[in-house]
């Protein structure tokens, strides 16, 4: 059968004779529909074949980018969908565009094919070709138009996802008046449960009328088959269970039965009551089950018999619990009364993995300060006699508690720094978890000074300085003067404070011309953090912008790495981290003024190129022309300019022709480049502009910066490549931040991914309906990550050491050497959790700074360990000796 299927806009649904057949419509949620990918053999390539047009329903740009993900949330391959160029509002189809996804598959199980943008695009499997691969759908939106008179016939399964759940299933369909279904079926093994069903017309244009189909499973593993002759609804989605997954032969539904969501294999509890025993319950086919009553009154005398999966099972106040095993095939099982008065009450049912006690690891053990009070807790276990905790020391201590509760404590200092295993038993030590690792850490200050408020101000020309000062976010007594210094043309002088945060030194018979300063700046833990600057005294500033081998900009002779905000808005920016401004419209002399107070830079606007900040008539590109001609183009707070993605909406010669009309006038005084959207365009877009930035909306494919960064850097031949990071919920449909795409975590992740990769310049971007403004807690972890970037500018820059750390699988790092210390950003570039053993190579003191941690860890024998969860970030400081 020809296979027909369809993203769209929610617009489109609007226009029901020209749909084709099995479409999914609403893409604005492109994330909650996915091609899920089986590869048949592993190190054999896979391909798959698809087709996208573009539904043209609105002006705008209908560039779709996909990506695939592995089983462990790897990023193998990533694509884009170009934009046909027809931008007319007239719901014509485009041309098909073909697309063969191709990637050698290293990870068994199921590879998830996403898009990641919101456009009036049609992703359709016609004719799918499909090379050493099964494939499935996974959606709520499923449907078939009789357009192209074609019938609906497909497979599905509708696994039990929690214990307790009820064996019969409500799967909800939606439908509006150009809805509906004709001769429909749906069948399981010899059960029919609808046959030649037509659901009835939604009569008001106005409203959504839902209509609901019950499905009575035997057996979370039975296989539904589906046909319909014509089968158009809006959504077709069991309540409450996540998207069913559609297959389109039953070859394709055997192969990925392995690998579909099974029920939570960890112990749990049921909870009954007695009045409602008689429904059914899902039990696990093969597992083990106690069984207790718990009356509401506990001073009574009762007696009776339950037939549980088929087994009778005794209850009384004497004996109130009962075992059984339930047969393998036959996962519902129904509580029956058999003799009896069954009191009010409550059973509880509580699953034993074969036949035994299942004890689970805690689930609260994280890096925790040695010298504070620590509780660790597991999940209870019905009926448990007690808890024996067994803790090991990695130096080989041994601690052993007994609790009669799933709870015990530890005295403050109890648990000394290092790296524990933990694990748990129950009813005197018949059954152990597993081992599990937790880090006692050494608290110590380990966050490097940040410091901002320069003077004399950065790149400023000035008649006279008789002191050179900084100011920092710690007060200057935190600051060890003797160990820090200021190097003024060369000369090494001490620090002095010179009020509650700002210190430096006093100078005399400077002469004339540029002075170059470097503070090097140690607190009394240790903390290093370097900071240079330049101005000129009376002199004339004459800027001059270049980059060195490694692609950093070379800023007035020294290195200048941008940390970016988009738009700045009406965000305080001074003292935030960041030193370089995108705002959205060409600023006046009184802001670039303003800004050079504040040591801070700005690249004129790619905004205007699109028109956006132009008054009505006139033509943003001249505007840009008489902007860069006038004497504001010199102006020291001035690094360029950049155009925002242009490659979507201008042809590659005017984009030349701009990006050249602005160097002309802006001969070693800046730099033009471009921010290019599509992933296919970075080699074009890399040729035409000085430097490459990359924007992404990310959303959950964080960690395709670890597939994307590569890919940019190679295609900017050696150019300088700098990213965006998207920091809000772009579309502003969330408003809760605890459910942010990307959540904090990876948006961190995703920040220090940038300089592992040895990126030369990176961004915060807010924007639209999602600023910082409306939520200052987001805004203020990412300030805290801009700060910790510019306290440790100095080490980004610097060149990479390879060998000096060897790490376990699913690590990545980046090392460099920096003033007899090693600094490596360690990420953890996947969804599973680490229990680390890193081994170093290079000779370093014991002890490991973890910066911005507070803490440190020791080495043993050249190794250390350390937990990572899921993108996890750290950054370790190493002493050579």
């Amino acid at each position: 059968m020809k296979h027909f299927f369809t993203l769209l806009s929610a617009a489109a649904l609007l226009i029901p004779n020209l749909l084709p057949a099995y479409e999914i419509p609403n893409l604005t949620y492109p994330m909650s529909q996915r091609i899920l990918l089986l590869p048949k053999e592993m190190n054999k390539e896979v391909r798959f074949t698809l087709v996208k047009f573009d539904a043209n329903g609105r002006p705008g740009i209908d560039v779709l980018a996909w990506e695939v993900k592995s089983p462990s949330g790897k990023v193998v391959c990533e694509g884009t969908f170009p934009d046909d160029g027809d931008t007319r509002d007239s719901w014509k189809r485009g041309p098909d565009q073909l697309a063969e996804i191709r990637f050698m598959p290293m990870e068994k199980g199921i590879h998830k094919l996403g898009y990641l943008m919101d456009c009036d695009a049609r992703i359709r499997l016609t004719d799918t070709k499909a090379e050493n691969v099964f494939w499935a759908l996974e959606h709520s939106r499923f449907r078939t138009d009789d357009y192209d008179k074609e019938k609906i016939h497909t497979w599905f399964y509708i696994p039990a996802e929690k214990a307790g759940e009820n064996s019969k299933v409500t799967i909800t369909s939606s439908y509006m008046h150009y809805s509906k279904t004709r001769n429909l079926t749906i069948r399981s093994g010899s059960r029919t449960f609808y046959k030649n069903f037509d659901a009835p017309e939604a009569p008001d244009k106005r409203h959504i009328y839902v209509h609901q189909y019950v499905i009575d499973r035997e057996n979370p593993d039975d296989l539904y088959e589906l046909t319909a002759d014509r089968f158009y609804v809006i959504s077709f989605q069991p309540q409450g269970l996540r998207p069913l997954t559609f297959f389109f032969d039953r070859e394709s539904a055997v192969a990925f039965k392995p690998y579909l969501p099974k029920m939570d294999p960890r112990p749990n509890t049921i909870s009954v009551p007695s009045d409602k025993a008689s429904e059914k319950i899902a039990l696990s086919a093969g597992d083990s089950y106690r069984v207790t009553f718990v009356p509401d009154r506990k001073d009574s005398s009762w007696q009776f018999e339950m037939a549980i999966a088929g087994q009778p099972c005794r209850f009384s106040e004497k004996s109130a619990s009962a075992v059984i095993s339930v047969p393998a095939g036959n996962a519902f099982a129904a509580l029956q009364k058999k003799s009896g008065e069954i009191p009010k009450g409550k059973f509880l049912l509580t699953r034993m993995l074969k036949g035994k006690t299942e004890v689970v690891s805690p689930e609260n053990c994280q890096v925790v300060d040695a010298a504070a009070k620590v509780d660790i807790t597991v999940i209870p276990v019905l009926n448990a006699k007690g808890y024996d905790f067994e803790l090991s020391h990695e130096r080989g201590r041994k601690l052993v508690r007994k609790s009669r509760t799933p709870a015990v404590s530890f005295k403050p200092g109890e648990l000394a720094a290092g790296v524990w295993q933990i694990r748990v038993s129950c009813n005197q030590g018949k059954t152990w978890s597993p081992w599990s690792n937790f880090a006692a850490a050494e608290k110590e200050n380990t966050s490097p000074v940040y410091a901002y408020r320069f003077r004399p101000v950065m790149d400023c020309s000035v008649k006279e300085a008789k002191r050179i000062s900084l100011s920092t976010v710690k007060p200057a007594e935190v600051i060890d003067l003797k160990q820090s210094s200021f190097l003024v043309n060369g000369k090494k002088l001490t620090p002095e404070k010179f009020g509650k945060n700002e210190l430096g030194v006093k100078v005399e018979g400077l002469p004339d011309g540029k002075v170059n300063v470097v503070a090097d700046l140690y607190d009394a833990q240790g903390n290093r953090s370097v900071y240079e600057w330049v101005f000129m005294l009376n002199r004339p500033m004459e800027k001059t912008i270049s980059f060195d081998r490694n692609g950093y900009m070379v800023l007035n002779g020294r290195k200048f790495l941008p940390l970016i905000i988009y738009p700045p808005g009406k965000v305080p920016v001074e003292g935030q981290g960041f030193n370089t401004t995108l705002p959205q419209i060409l600023i006046p002399k009184k802001a670039l003024d303003l800004l050079m107070s504040r040591n801070m830079k700005t690249l004129d606007s790619g905004c205007v190129y699109r028109g956006y900040y132009t008054p009505k008539g006139s033509d943003p590109f001249q505007d840009v022309e008489r902007y860069m001609n006038s004497p504001l183009k010199n102006h020291p707070a001035r690094l360029g300019m950049w155009m925002d993605e242009p490659d979507a909406y201008l042809p590659d010669k005017t984009i030349s022709r701009h990006l050249e009309g602005y160097r002309k006038h802006s001969i070693n005084t800046g730099i033009a480049g471009v921010c290019c959207t599509g992933r296919e365009r970075y080699p074009d877009m890399a040729k035409l502009g000085d430097y490459l930035m990359i924007d992404l909306y990310p959303r959950e494919q964080v960690l395709s910066v670890d597939h994307l960064f590569p890919k940019a850097k190679k295609a900017a031949g050696g150019k300088p490549v700098w990213q965006l990071n998207q920091g809000f919920d772009y579309d502003g449909s969330v408003t809760d931040p605890a459910k942010f795409v990307p959540n904090f975590q990876s948006m961190r992740y995703a920040h220090w991914a940038a300089f592992r990769y040895g990126l030369q310049g990176l961004g915060f971007y807010q924007c639209g309906t999602a600023k910082a403004s409306k939520f200052p807690g987001i805004f203020a972890k990412a300030v805290e990550l801009y700060r910790q970037a510019a306290s440790l500018s100095f080490m980004l820059t610097e060149d990479d050491i390879t060998g000096f750390l060897e790490l376990p699988d699913g690590l990545k790092c980046r090392t460099v050497r920096c003033g007899g210390r090693v600094y490596a950003i360690v990420q953890n570039a996947s969804y599973q959790p680490h229990s680390a053993v890193i081994r170093i190579k290079g000779a370093c003191a014991d002890k490991i700074r973890v910066l911005y941690e507070n803490r440190t860890v020791r080495q043993y024998d050249g190794a250390f360990r350390d937990v990572f969860m899921p993108l996890d970030s750290r950054i370790y400081e190493f002493t050579e000796k």
